[in-house]
């Protein structure tokens, strides 16, 4: 028997705003995940997965408002964006000052497997892209650049004393949740 295709609706597309450590950073709280194909790399239960099955790769998309940005991370598989809408700057390396490249509605970058790389919506309106991983594990994961580890590690602390936390799971041990902070 022939597989029926598989259709996924823009307007049925469900947000999660706590997928990914750095949405509890300042710059990349307002920023919108979406999984479409295959589990892909969220680190949130939450988060909204139309078709689960992956046929070799996945398919995710982030829709940001104006200058928010998606912090520095790097995954053990390809990595390909396509700006769909809005006019986006991508930067890479250990701190983001290694390259940097404006893209805008039907470009297209791949940025190599193991380097870190960032982007940030520099449009006037809400910006959207679609990112597809390759494997049907997306590479197992995001490996976020330090910094994004302590800075999450001091939000994930100040958030969860609050009933407002949103990411019931316990944070990795490499975060210093237990420094205290001013909340």
């Amino acid at each position: 028997m022939t597989a029926a295709p598989q259709i996924v609706r823009y307007g049925e597309l469900r947000p999660c705003k706590t997928a990914f450590i750095d949405a509890h950073t300042p710059g990349s709280d307002q920023k919108e995940n979406f999984t479409i194909i295959g589990g892909g790399v969220s680190e949130s239960a939450d988060q909204h997965v139309p078709i689960a099955a992956t046929p070799g790769f996945n398919i995710g998309a982030a829709s940001q408002p104006p200058k928010c940005r998606n912090s520095l991370h790097s995954h053990r598989t390809a990595e390909v964006f396509f700006a769909l809408k809005g006019r986006w700057r991508f930067f890479w390396g250990r701190w983001g000052t290694a390259g940097e490249v404006v893209m805008e509605k039907g470009d297209i970058i791949n940025i190599p497997t193991g380097i870190f790389r960032a982007f940030e919506n520099i449009g006037t309106d809400y910006g959207l892209i679609m990112a597809i991983l390759g494997g049907d594990d997306a590479g197992g994961g995001v490996i976020w650049a330090p910094q994004v580890i302590t800075d999450a590690g001091i939000m994930v602390w100040c958030w969860a004393r609050t009933p407002s936390f949103m990411t019931p799971r316990k944070a990795p041990s490499c975060l210093k949740v237990s420094d205290p902070c001013s909340c």
